[in-house]
């Protein structure tokens, strides 16, 4: 016990007396590749400002960085990480980055060997917490994601979604999560695959699918463009079509050119025009009071400030509290190292030592320091920061930003954010306001069926035969004796229009009843039956008005020329209105998905009729229907 007091009191000493030095962390970024986080460099400058600013550290100590570019890709990242473990005079008590999942990943298997924490800001494929034993995540868990994409296409009823997954682990690890979930609510989806490196023939080959009206961007933005301009070509825009994209993509991240065959700004707008984003990474209130010095706002009023060379990027808020992770979890293991309390890792190799003395072999000092950051907890500007036992984020609330192309280009707006399986609508927001001339289908095929009993269809194909009969013995009466007095004094042209009409509807009844075989002409008599009815009525009863308006006008005007000439003007009349007014109307039965068929695409009847006579006798009944692509 005496060793043991003397040895924390000699380490207390030293740590007071020793003289004050900088606390070297490095920086990976990626500038180039799929994903580029450089933009984030400004905040960890801001970050640096503001904690000498609080004197987060005891005094005399600073804090610096050097950085490295991983261009994200994993060769680069594991080239990069090794030459700030390996190949630097440097040592290094942190590591924040590495730019991209991609360039993550190898990194986040490896750092462990060193001692020190990789503290990422950038969104991560979920991995067992044993293959990274000393990796905080910093942008929630794409575990998050699953349930949020659940509940947002069941909010609108959608059954059929269409994804196209960029091939790359960080997007196939979604896609594996999204089909289990997928599964498990009976929801039909279908994914193609398409490489970083796609060319235009590759994107074009990904709409095959002509039944799915639901689609979902699964990759970078600099890909989703892409994929959106061939879209774009082939008109799949809203209200019949619906996209959903990743939320964390930077601002304006459509425009531009890449391999979508030069394709212009607003014709990707169209498509984006009522799209959908799920964001994963968190905000905090723009004016909320934080820990770390700023509030969001004045983050980004500054960063923004101080980009110039840089891009902006959506990570810069968690690169700052990254920075401000490894620099509280520093100051706190300081305090523990100062009292010799090891903190749970006594078994470790290593000694107690002043951090500017710290080794990549010691392995005490970095479990201290892993600890310390499994309990860190404090407000950023991202929002509460505290990390799970796998050192995945707590935060599990996702917002929903939808696209809308306005006079200026296009806006993304937020329209909630889903906690718990719930969708809650924003101020203001709700389903009429997100999608206002209809939810867009997906394509399910919907049958509506009406049962017919046999005897009251043999009574319609009675009388409408009758009815046939009847018709062709008055054309056949009128025509032979058209000259005499009588028949002449009826008007016999008005009288052909007036039987044709009568002829007409009678034969609508075949058109609604008669059994098809092929899809072909199920579809043609879907429409021709209020084709035929429109027709038929406009022509018996605007003949009706138009004899009636001829007896008028003959016993109010004697002249014999005018009686003639008159029924000319009446005759040509009647056909001009009979054709406006089936015009107007026909399009009632026309087949429209946005007017006449609420969450419906294109519509056509059909039969079940039974397949043999003894299912005749067993079923006596006809049944018609009508199928609705929604």
């Amino acid at each position: 016990m005496e060793s043991s007091w003397l040895a924390n009191t000699l380490i207390l000493v030293l740590l007071v007396t020793a003289e004050p030095a900088v606390l070297h962390f490095s920086v990976i970024v990626s500038s180039s590749g799929d994903f580029n986080s450089s933009g984030s460099v400004p905040a960890i400058d801001l970050a640096l400002e503001m904690l000498r600013k609080q004197s987060v550290f005891p005094e005399g100590y600073s804090f610096a960085y050097t950085m490295q570019d991983s261009g994200c890709d994993q060769v680069e990242s594991l080239n990069a990480f090794l030459s700030e473990v390996l190949y630097s005079n440097v040592t290094k008590v942190g590591l924040i980055g590495s730019g991209c999942s991609v360039a993550t990943e190898p990194v986040g298997f490896i750092n462990n060997n060193w001692n020190i924490p990789l503290i990422s800001p950038e969104p991560l494929e979920p991995q067992p917490s044993n293959t990274r034993s000393n990796l905080f995540q910093l942008f929630p868990s794409g575990d998050n994601f699953v349930p949020a994409f659940m509940t947002l296409i069941t909010q609108f009823g959608w059954k059929r979604v269409f994804v196209i997954t960029q091939d790359e682990n960080l997007f196939i690890s979604v896609s594996r999560s999204l089909n289990q979930g997928l599964l498990q609510s009976s929801i039909v989806w279908m994914e193609n695959r398409i490489s970083r490196t796609a060319n235009l023939s590759s994107i074009q080959n990904l709409f095959g699918i002509d039944d799915f009206r639901i689609f979902y961007l699964n990759m970078y933005s600099n890909l989703a463009r892409n994929v959106l301009c061939e879209a774009s070509k082939r008109g799949l825009t809203y209200p019949r079509y619906a996209w959903i994209t990743n939320g964390d993509y930077i601002d304006g991240w459509w425009k531009g050119s890449g391999t979508g065959g030069g394709c212009p700004d607003d014709a990707v707008a169209n498509v984006l025009d009522r799209a959908l984003a799920i964001q994963l990474h968190p905000e905090a209130p723009l004016n909320h009071t934080t820990d770390v010095g700023l509030t969001t706002e004045q983050l980004f009023s500054e960063y923004k400030a101080a980009l110039s060379q840089y891009r902006y990027t959506y990570v810069s808020a968690l690169t700052y509290d990254a920075v401000w992770t490894l620099a509280l979890a520093l100051n706190t293991s300081m305090h523990l190292i100062m009292t010799g309390n090891e903190s749970g890792c006594e078994s470790e190799s290593g000694s107690l030592e002043a951090w500017e003395n710290f080794t990549y072999s010691n392995s005490k000092m970095g479990c201290i320091l892993k600890k310390t950051l499994q309990q860190i907890k404090f407000y950023g500007v991202s929002g509460p920061v505290e990390f799970n036992p796998d050192g995945t984020r707590v935060y599990n609330m996702v917002t929903i930003v939808q696209y809308k192309k306005g006079p200026t280009g296009v806006s993304a707006e937020n329209i909630g954010c889903i906690a718990g399986g719930n969708l809650s609508y924003s101020i203001g927001q709700n389903i009429l306001t997100v999608y206002p001339i209809i939810v867009p289908p997906d394509g399910t095929t919907i049958n509506i069926t009406n049962g017919f009993n046999i005897w009251i269809t043999a009574v319609y194909y009675l009388w409408s035969s009758i009815g046939v009969l009847v018709s062709v013995a008055f054309g056949i009466f009128n025509f032979v004796f058209r000259a005499r007095k009588v028949i002449r004094l009826t008007s016999p042209n008005l009288n052909y229009y007036l039987i044709a009409g009568v002829l007409i509807t009678f034969l609508a009844t075949y058109a609604r009843l008669y059994p098809d075989i092929t899809e072909h002409y199920v579809t043609i008599r879907c429409s021709l039956q209020g084709w035929l009815n429109s027709i038929g009525y406009s022509l018996a009863f605007g003949t009706i008005l138009a004899k009636m308006f001829r007896v008028y006008y003959i016993f109010n005007n004697p002249s014999p020329t005018k009686k003639v000439t008159h029924t000319k003007k009446v005759t040509h009349t009647h056909i001009h209105t009979c054709n406006a007014y089936t015009h107007i109307t026909s399009h009632y039965y026309y087949p429209d998905p946005v007017r006449h068929l609420p969450n419906a695409d294109g519509a056509r009847c059909c039969w079940d009729m039974p397949d043999s006579a003894d299912n005749w006798r067993s079923s006596p009944g006809l049944q018609t229907c009508c199928v609705i692509a929604s």
